[in-house]
């Protein structure tokens, strides 16, 4: 449960689990065929019309809750939670299969049908309510992110059943699970979220090839950006060129985690593309102008008129940082 993976707060409605059902794995073995063990795993579901299926206002007093229910059976190896294809369990292991039977025949939860049960079952069970979900998965969120703020804002648009955050370079790549397709006419024709400050590319999950294909085809670079620049501050441009989506990278060589002076946009259509293309525009006194997708730009200030050995804004901080230098052994003060 750490790491860049999500974890649900204490009151979420987004589920620290999957569905209410588990998991029990086969038996594992040595090469000499020795049975060491077997695991069975539980897993339980939270909504915003109930309490947890499981007792607990986290996954570890949820794993203490569980321990006290099962801690007559004999033979417990180990009780940690862990995840399986994406469901969030708790597992335990036990050393003979006639102690896995007993403790899946166990009522878990006073309140609900909560239980421990095989491996395929589970996994068959959550393929299942996953034909009615709605998936779609979420690029070019930064690492800095509020991420409660963000869940508020996915939830506006419908019931969550899953978010999990996987790092993914320098951001953070999001796949929301919706409880119930209704969200999908609102994601129909999005390319891209606008979430504060900030533009998030998105990929629902039922795309055909050639629709996804298409979010890449058709891309530009706007050059020259102001220190600084978002997304969101480019907002007139972008619905003026008609543009389905904007991002802006963060810079790999950056010690502060800063943006690039540059921004790749999207159209839906050749036409769009070629109307944007040499179009300049002014953003905080500074002109812009969309060059192509791979054109070579300032790695300093993200012009596309020269390199960095000639650019204004490097020479201007070579200059000071010389200056600096030069009046730093002025003030070195005598200490003897």
């Amino acid at each position: 449960m750490e790491g860049v993976e999500f974890t649900q707060p204490s009151g979420s409605s987004i589920s620290a689990a999957s569905t209410s059902s588990s998991i029990a794995q086969q038996s594992i073995q040595t090469n000499s065929n020795i049975n060491v063990g077997l695991e069975t795993s539980m897993h339980a579901q939270t909504n915003e019309s109930h309490t947890d299926s499981l007792s607990g206002d986290n996954i570890i007093a949820k794993k203490n809750f569980v321990y006290r229910k099962i801690s007559d059976v004999l033979g417990l190896i180990s009780l940690a939670p862990t995840s399986i294809k994406g469901i969030k369990v708790i597992r335990a292991t036990y050393e003979i299969e006639a102690q896995v039977a007993e403790v899946c025949a166990k009522k878990i939860a006073d309140d609900n049908d909560v239980r421990f049960a095989n491996k395929l079952e589970v996994i068959n069970n959550q393929q299942h309510d996953n034909l009615n979900d709605y998936e779609i998965k979420i690029w070019d969120i930064p690492l800095d992110v509020d991420k409660q703020m963000l869940e508020v804002y996915l939830k506006s648009f419908g019931p969550i059943k899953n978010i999990k955050f996987d790092v993914k370079n320098l951001y953070y790549e999001v796949v929301v699970r919706f409880n119930g397709k209704q969200v999908e006419k609102k994601f129909k024709d999005l390319w891209s979220l606008r979430f504060c400050k900030y533009a998030f590319r998105i990929f629902p999950s039922n795309l055909t090839k050639d629709e996804r294909n298409l979010r890449f085809k058709y891309g530009l670079k706007l050059a020259n950006l102001p220190v600084g620049t978002y997304a969101a501050d480019l907002k007139d441009i972008i619905i003026q060129i008609k543009a389905k989506s904007c991002f802006i990278l963060k810079n790999r060589f950056s010690k502060n985690y800063e943006k690039e002076r540059f921004a790749f946009v999207f159209f839906d259509n050749k036409n769009d593309f070629n109307n944007a293309l040499g179009k300049k525009f002014s953003f905080n006194n500074q002109g812009l102008v969309f060059v192509n997708y791979d054109a070579v730009t300032c790695h300093i200030c993200g012009s596309s008129y020269h390199q960095v050995r000639t650019c204004p804004e490097n020479q201007r901080k070579r200059n000071l940082s010389s200056t600096h230098e030069v009046y730093q052994q002025i003030y070195i003060v005598d200490t003897e």
